[in-house]
């Protein structure tokens, strides 16, 4: 399943509500290509881990250093498409691929979700690759 959309708004939440895999997609979108920052901190995992990978290199990103930059870049929209693909879904997880094309090159954010009764889904791990 492809899919292609918007991200300058990201879906509404309201706090009783758990969130849906649908609104953690569109509000981490939203951040990284917007600079729409609303609600990004409360998708991620407390344990959430972030990382890049550069050919053979793997890099970690300590969550508040990935935070970090994103306020530095709040409010600025990037000139990019974003096109999502679900790579893998099941009750328990779910995995997209975010690529986010820019003139030059394509970033492929791969975004794995775990959802509980609760709170419904949140980030625990992005892998980002350039393509």
């Amino acid at each position: 399943m492809m899919a292609v959309f918007g991200t300058a708004n990201a879906a509404k939440s309201t706090k009783d509500v758990p969130f849906t895999s649908d609104y953690v997609l569109k509000t981490y979108a939203a951040a990284i290509t917007q600079g729409n920052l609303k609600g990004f901190e409360k998708i991620l995992d407390n344990n959430v881990i972030f990382t890049s990978t550069r050919g053979e290199n793997v890099i970690k990103i300590k969550q508040e250093d990935f935070l970090k930059n994103l306020k530095a870049n709040e409010g600025i929209k990037q000139d990019c498409t974003t096109t999502t693909t679900l790579v893998t879904e099941t009750l328990e997880n779910t995995v997209y691929e975010l690529d986010v094309k820019y003139a030059d090159y394509t970033s492929a954010n791969f975004i794995t979700m775990v959802g509980t009764d609760e709170t419904g889904w949140k980030i625990i791990r992005v892998n980002t690759t350039i393509k």
